[in-house]
């Protein structure tokens, strides 16, 4: 895609090779442990705000909040 060639099925390609491929299964990352329920956290300190930062950051963000 990069290199500006065409191929406007090529997700559904790599998706449908990968299925059929069986060393893409045997190493694909798997998930071996089992799923929790999510459990609420509650935090002793607040959040904090540093003001907004300059340059803006490459992903667009003026400003930076930190958890404890």
């Amino acid at each position: 895609m990069h290199m500006g060639y065409y191929w406007p099925i090529m997700e559904c390609n790599c998706m449908e090779y990968v299925r059929k491929c069986v060393k893409c299964q045997q190493h694909a990352n798997l998930f071996n442990q089992p799923s929790h329920t999510l459990q609420p956290m509650q935090s002793l300190w607040p959040l904090d705000l540093i003001g907004q930062i300059s340059p803006i950051s490459s992903g667009g963000h003026m400003f930076i909040i930190t958890d404890t």
